[in-house]
């Protein structure tokens, strides 16, 4: 069975069924239609439109259908004036030769059909006509067969086939042009009935959401804009206090004891964001986390933790202990594997839990996972669920055995596995943890739909990045370990929003906006909402003594002239794209933005036939700035991670290399996985000789340990910035020594200003949601407000940050260059005479920033404008190679 990959969304019931009308009207009966449903969903074929059908929904959708059709009283019948004038048109002229030559040429006519001649049979005469095949939904025109994408799905059906004979040696009939014409008038008339039919069902829909509209705005009605907000913030944190308080009366009733009265209910309601809902928040969480345990740590762990772990490993136990689920969301090297496996012997050896556990991780982490447990768990005994469905059965058979004789059992499989051992579904599983978390950000995922039907104790997903893009995706993983306290996805100005839109004198909703006051306070409502349910520690926070620090940058950069004529030239022709008419195709707009991002990345992403040389450099301004930087870092023996999101980029940059003469490795997502850890030993090597490491942004940013790297450099951005950080992770972790200097190259582009901004606001969101809400026991509720309010520009100093923000960035000078780079007096030295003889004959007065590209092409680091080749095109792209 194909691997589903886990973004796939589940078929509907009804899809499903619109699959089989289409199939059958194709030609086929309904038991080989049926047939092919069954196989399809067996195979879990995805569509072109990314999705697939489980053998579940088929079964339903296949019932309902076949329901339908037998209590269809309109379902087309054969019409008597068609059969009375089939045997007329048989008999007319019977004896004559032109009647029979004509009968003759129109049999052959239909054995020529490629409907009849890939059969290779002839007609029944007691059939209809074999271009009109018998579906059950009518008698449709022969279409020439079923085709993946007719029928919705991305497969292989077999040949068309016709209606199945009822004896041996009888003639087909031939329906007569006017039969057919009939056929054709029924068909219409169904399909007009049909269209009648969906169009009364949408008017009635529409009618009762405008009458439940108008219901919900009664209650605002007369009142100003102002009295709409204060009353529909109130109905808001109201919401939330009930919310709250059916999760402390189920925790009680999981547990057993009597639900907390309504006094007790009451502590906790109302945090408004000011210093005295501290008090508020340790009421709600004694009554969620109300069955205390001291833990102790477990002698079967071959590891020292340190203090915030061992507080983890507390917090993991009482998530366990009080029937709860929950996401350690600790930033990346805080060590979310070692406190999940101290957590499992903790359970072995004071709780007699020994499963089975299931762990779920990114494939690339699997080996490190093993080794984990092989060096802090030596006597644990886990398996990797992997390898042939012949191997994979034996390890179910084996965890039958090991369940059944109370043995412990932790398997340990990748997410596409989950698709391909329905046999995981059957066990009810103690504990199960989902590494890299946030992949069950979508609701509707295949993934995020097969997870939750798995019957477990308790629930924990490990991520370093909860809240990527926007507040729903959150509200997606809490849905996945509470789901039914947190139904719905949430976004909060359309749910603040929702009952103000049918009121009659209000013109716009929006005017009745959340003020960023407001939003401190329902945001504040909501960390103390998830507070039981999420930890989260940072690196500031628990190893301000323990990890070097972290120095980042940007490094802003002049296009190239090659570049900023092959970019506007890019331009124009999207604008004229945009401009041809109202309506664009997705495909064509995404296109065009994926050439304006490797265009302002290097020139040689859109050609092969260039030769290594100085140009590798001259023709692209980040490769210029990145030559400089290297030869610089290399001579003080700093070892460099370089992170880019396009394959074709890390080809460049290998050639820009070879030809330098630096040894180099490279990771992508296509290299093997032994080959993978070779080009990691090599790296790490004190005496490899390997100074620079090309990494895949996605390939290179998951399960990787490269402390030796002591400079990071972002080669291009990533549209989710939570991408970034785990990049950065792979050299700024636990085990460092050294400090570490992260840069990211930015050009000064439309399309990579407009990046940044975007990211910039997904990282302002995650701040706002997950970083006021300092979700670490120490935090000081005095802490979360004054974080909060600076967060929403509610303090001077907020507000001066901002509008500094607002001033338009410089390009980066050589000299700001390198300070930016040296660690010491001595290295800044050495930078600033390696650029003296580098710029010697360029001009000694250009040394501002706004200098910077006469500089570097009066010395003839870029190229001049007579330089630019000509007749460079940029040509349409099938798709992009992001991160591939």
């Amino acid at each position: 069975m194909p691997d589903v990959p886990p973004d796939v969304v589940p078929m509907s019931v009804d899809e499903v069924i619109s699959a089989l009308k289409t199939v059958s009207n194709k030609g086929l009966s309904v038991e080989k239609t049926c047939s092919m449903m069954r196989g399809w969903a067996s195979d879990r074929r995805v569509t072109p439109q990314r999705k697939v059908m489980t053998p579940d929904v088929a079964e339903a959708a296949i019932a309902k259908w076949l329901a339908t059709l037998e209590n269809d009283s309109t379902a087309p019948q054969q019409p008597a004036s068609e059969a009375s004038q089939q045997p007329a048109a048989r008999e007319v002229d019977a004896g004559s030769k032109p009647a029979q030559k004509r009968k003759k040429e129109g049999l052959t006519k239909e054995l020529d059909s490629p409907a009849i001649s890939k059969q290779k049979t002839v007609p029944d005469s007691s059939q209809p006509d074999p271009g009109l095949v018998s579906t059950g939904n009518g008698v449709t025109p022969e279409a020439g067969g079923v085709t993946p994408a007719s029928a919705g799905l991305n497969s292989e059906v077999p040949e068309p086939v016709a209606a199945s004979a009822t004896g041996k040696g009888k003639k087909a009939a031939i329906a007569t042009p006017a039969a057919k014409a009939q056929q054709r008038k029924d068909k219409a008339e169904q399909a007009k009935l049909a269209k009648e039919r969906e169009k009364q069902e949408q008017a009635a829909r529409d009618a009762e959401d405008r009458r439940l509209e108008q219901e919900r705005a009664i209650p605002f009605e007369g009142l100003s804009i102002e009295e709409m907000r204060e009353k529909r913030l109130s109905e808001v944190l109201t919401e939330m206090d009930n919310r709250m308080k059916g999760i402390a009366r189920r925790t009680a009733e999981s547990l057993g004891k009597e639900a907390p009265s309504e006094a007790a209910l009451e502590e906790f309601v109302g945090a408004d964001g000011t210093a005295g809902d501290g008090g508020k928040r340790e009421a709600y969480m004694r009554l969620i986390h109300t069955a205390r345990e001291s833990v102790i740590l477990p002698e079967g762990l071959n590891a020292e933790l340190m203090p915030y772990q061992i507080e983890g490993l507390d917090w993991l136990a009482s998530i366990y202990v009080n029937n709860l689920h929950g996401i350690l969301a600790d930033e990346m090297g805080l060590g979310k594997t070692i406190q999940s496996i101290a957590l499992l012997l903790w359970l072995k050896e004071f709780k007699n839990d020994k499963g089975p556990h299931l762990i779920v991780a990114p494939k690339s982490t699997l080996s490190n996972w093993e080794a984990e447990f092989a060096k802090f768990a030596p006597s644990y005994k886990v398996w990797l669920v992997m390898g042939e469905a012949e191997e994979r059965e034996a390890l179910k058979e084996k965890l039958r055995k090991r369940v059944k004789h109370n043995k412990t059992a932790v398997y340990i499989t990748n997410y596409e596995q989950i698709h391909r051992n329905d046999w995981l579904l059957e066990f009810d599983w103690q504990l199960i943890i989902i590494d890299e978390g946030h992949r069950m950000k979508n609701q509707k995922s295949v993934l995020h739909e097969t997870m939750a039907k798995m019957k477990s104790r308790t629930r924990m997903l490990l991520t370093g990045t909860p809240l990527q893009n926007n507040l729903n995706e959150l509200w997606a993983l809490l849905h996945y370990i509470l789901p039914d306290l947190f139904p719905d996805t949430l976004d909060f100005t359309q749910w603040f929003l929702e009952p103000l839109r049918g009121v009659k004198d209000l013109s716009n909703e929006y005017d009745v906006s959340l003020r960023p006051e407001d939003e401190a306070v329902i945001i504040s409502r909501l960390h103390l909402m998830l507070a039981p349910f999420l930890l989260q520690r940072t690196k500031a926070q628990v190893m301000v003594d323990r990890l070097p620090p972290k120095v980042e940058s940007i490094i802003r950069i002049e296009l190239s002239t090659w570049q900023s004529t092959a970019y506007k030239d890019l331009q124009q022709r999207t604008i004229r794209l945009l401009t041809a008419n109202d309506k664009v195709e997705t495909r064509k707009v995404n296109n065009a933005l994926m050439q304006l991002r490797k265009i302002v990345l290097h020139p040689y992403l859109f050609s092969t036939g260039y030769t290594p040389g100085p140009d590798l450099f001259r023709a692209a301004g980040k490769v210029e700035a990145l030559d400089r930087m290297l030869t610089k870092l290399m001579k003080f023996g700093h070892k460099t991670l370089i992170f880019s999101q396009f394959t074709s980029a890390l080809d460049v940059l290998g050639k820009f290399l070879d030809w330098r003469g630096y040894r180099f490795s490279r990771l992508d997502g296509s290299t093997p996985h032994e080959e993978r850890k070779r080009q990691m030993a090599a790296f790490s090597d004190p005496k490899g000789g390997i100074s620079v490491f090309l990494l895949s942004a996605r390939a290179g940013g998951l399960g990787l340990n490269l402390q030796a790297a002591d400079t990071v450099i972002l080669f291009d951005l990533d549209w989710n910035p939570q991408n970034d950080k785990q990049a950065i992770a792979r050299a700024h972790r636990f085990g460092q020594q050294n400090e570490v200097r992260v840069f990211r190259l930015l050009t000064k582009s439309g399309v990579e200003q407009h990046m940044e901004k975007r990211c910039r606001e997904k990282l302002d969101l995650e701040k706002k949601i997950m970083g006021a809400g300092m979700f670490c026991p120490s935090a000081s509720q005095e802490h979360r407000v004054d974080m909060l309010r600076s967060l929403l520009g509610l303090s001077t100093d907020a507000a001066k940050a901002a509008s500094e923000q607002d001033v338009k960035e410089a390009l980066t000078s050589p000299a700001e260059l390198n300070r930016l780079l040296a660690r010491s007096p001595e290295e800044l030295a050495a930078f600033t005479e390696i650029d003296e003889e580098l710029f010697k004959d360029a001009g000694s007065e250009l040394t501002s920033a706004e200098d910077t590209p006469t500089l570097l092409v009066n010395s003839g680091r870029l190229m001049r404008q007579d330089e630019v080749p000509d007749g460079f095109c940029i040509g349409e792209e099938s798709d992009d190679d992001d991160t591939w």
